[in-house]
């Protein structure tokens, strides 16, 4: 159980390690600094739905990845420490210090931790790849558009 546990863990951190969460926080910038552009400088009673829809698209990039610096953190921390408290488990169990009511109870403990941290894992991971899905379809329309408003502003 303990090396099954030891292979998600290296299992996600192979898929953390993927994640390009510098890019990601770029892509949350970007977003705050159109949304910022056109909340000073467009002025209209409508928009176009089509617009609309990607700006509704890239407040939801903001919104869903908002803090991806201190969820790579979280993630990093929490897969370090489980996978040195399963280390640790391990040895102890080969060294025959615990019984097996013990063993059962810190085994029982440390998969629940192992459980939860890999469907947080995987929850970020599905939520960062739709975001970046929207970013990578709404932000080439909304930046077209504010180039038209900075070439309107300067006329």
């Amino acid at each position: 159980q303990i090396d099954s546990a030891l292979v998600v863990i290296d299992s996600l951190e192979v898929l953390m390690d993927g994640i390009e969460f510098d890019s990601l926080k770029m892509m949350v910038d970007h977003v705050v600094l159109n949304e910022g552009f056109v909340k000073n400088f467009y002025v209209s009673d409508t928009i176009n739905e089509s617009l609309g829809n990607h700006l509704n698209e890239a407040k939801s990039v903001r919104k869903v990845l908002k803090g991806v610096e201190t969820k790579k953190m979280f993630f990093g921390d929490e897969l370090n420490a489980l996978k040195h408290q399963l280390q640790d488990l391990k040895e102890d169990v080969k060294a025959g210090l615990f019984s097996e009511e013990q063993l059962n109870k810190y085994l029982a403990n440390e998969m629940q931790a192992v459980l939860t941290v890999t469907m947080s894992f995987d929850d970020f991971n599905k939520k960062q790849i739709a975001e970046k899905k929207k970013y990578y379809h709404a932000t080439p329309s909304i930046d077209e558009f504010i180039e038209l408003l900075k070439h309107n502003l300067e006329d």
